[in-house]
């Protein structure tokens, strides 16, 4: 059996260190979140709007304006999905 004595102060330091990393985490993305799409130095934070970014950039947006309609219904509905999932876990 192996026996590990810690210190008091290794705790401290290893819990401050870590406040520290989450501190600088917030700081250095938007709202404290991933996934981040950064463009220009200008970051951004939802998923959704980062697919529909690189939708557009790389020309998978739809070859209409109906088309693109029914790719954000889908991403849409995706996220309705998800979002009932989370609340029906969350609640029990």
């Amino acid at each position: 059996m192996v026996v590990v004595h810690l210190h008091a102060w290794a705790v401290t330091t290893f819990i401050l260190k870590l406040h520290i990393l989450m501190i600088v985490f917030f700081v250095a993305t938007p709202f404290g979140k991933t996934p981040v799409l950064e463009v220009d130095g200008k970051q951004s934070h939802q998923s959704a709007a980062i697919c529909r970014y690189l939708a557009k950039q790389f020309g998978l947006n739809g070859s209409s304006d109906w088309e693109a309609l029914e790719i954000d219904a889908i991403v849409d509905t995706y996220t309705d999905f998800r979002m009932r999932k989370n609340r029906i876990l969350f609640w029990k």
